[in-house]
């Protein structure tokens, strides 16, 4: 027994520094896994915090069954964050009944919406069943893209196909 006890105050200095490495490791491995932890939470909630904020457009064709078929364009903003700087891409030589083309009908096709704010409709009449050349437009379908961003400035593009045969048309 005094041999155990001569040989440990002879070597308490090691054994006190293999426990001190062997907890610091314990402390250093407990301390990655905190940082990993939170840094996982950290990109969830900033996920959930972009997602909670994110713009949604729409766009349709919306006719009225009453009286003489009146057609709309609608842009909608169906997302939980506002839409800025929203841009419309189509084929302005589309011509509308009286030869007025898309964007002299839809001005804002043209210009654009600087700013959607969430829930909002945005309503254009593109003609009437009174209107000449309307049984033309009804044969047709077209393509409108729009371009917006988010509070963040994050970019997106959606891409719709009109078809305003589903209104009317054969």
């Amino acid at each position: 027994m005094e041999v155990i006890m001569d040989w440990v105050s002879s070597h308490i200095i090691e054994i006190l520094t293999f426990l001190l490495v062997c907890i610091t490791g314990v402390y250093a491995f407990l301390t990655w896994r905190y940082v990993r932890l939170t840094r996982d939470i950290l990109e969830e909630n900033q996920q959930m915090r972009l997602d909670a904020q994110k713009p949604e457009i729409a766009i349709y064709l919306r006719s009225d069954s009453t009286g003489p078929t009146y057609m709309y364009l609608y842009v909608e903003n169906i997302g939980v964050g506002p839409a800025y700087d929203v841009k419309f891409t189509t084929d302005l030589c589309f011509r509308l009944p009286g030869n007025h083309s898309l964007g002299q009908r839809v001005p804002f096709l043209g210009r654009g919406i600087r700013y959607l704010p969430p829930e909002k409709i945005r309503m254009e009449l593109l003609g009437s069943g009174l209107d000449i050349g309307m049984r033309e437009l009804m044969q047709r379908q077209l393509e409108i893209a729009a371009a917006y961003k988010d509070s963040m400035r994050k970019k997106y593009e959606e891409s719709f196909c009109l078809d305003f045969r589903e209104h009317g048309g054969s």
